[in-house]
């Protein structure tokens, strides 16, 4: 995990984004390849329609273009992998990938969840059963949008009952005091 737990803190469940969210970056990969794979195939027409090309010239960007599909590749997978909420028995922490090089850590206490929405919206959110988590809080910031995670209406019970779970310890803490 790239963030610390507060002291007694315990993960409960770990949630990715719906695969769709990779497709872009297939889709560009793919892209890219065929555009690699089909210079390659049509050097020798390419070659001789344009004589005036180096020898070994298209060779060079097809194999550029497919290298760097695999980098385009490499690169939305590992953003897809960094890109999770974990629902602790505090916290429901959401760490985004923002970039290469930038990262979202939010953290939510359980305490301040007020309501909590699964929704799935369009065609194919509701075929592939994808779609955002609205929790709506109490503190600082009004709203806390959870997008393109699989089955939103399970996660939104889910993240419900952490709540209701924790209100049930926290007040017999309290009648302890």
């Amino acid at each position: 995990m790239k963030f610390e737990l507060d002291p007694g803190e315990q993960v409960g469940q770990k949630f990715r984004r719906h695969w769709v969210d990779m497709s872009t970056a297939v889709l560009m990969a793919g892209g890219l390849a065929a555009a690699g794979i089909g210079l390659s195939f049509g050097t020798g027409l390419y070659q001789s329609i344009v004589p005036m090309l180096p020898h070994g010239v298209l060779g060079l960007i097809s194999l550029g273009l497919v290298t760097l599909a695999v980098i385009v590749l490499l690169i939305g997978f590992w953003s897809y992998r960094n890109n999770y909420v974990v629902l602790t028995n505090l916290h429901i922490i959401e760490v985004k990938q923002t970039g290469l090089f930038g990262r979202e850590i939010s953290r939510l206490t359980l305490d301040h969840l007020q309501d909590v929405t699964g929704r799935r919206v369009g065609f194919w959110p509701t075929i592939l059963n994808y779609g955002d988590v609205l929790v709506q809080t109490a503190g600082e910031t009004n709203e806390f949008l959870i997008q393109r995670i699989p089955s939103p209406q399970k996660v939104a019970e889910l993240f419900q009952a952490a709540h209701d779970e924790y209100i049930r310890e926290h007040e017999k803490e309290h009648e302890l005091l």
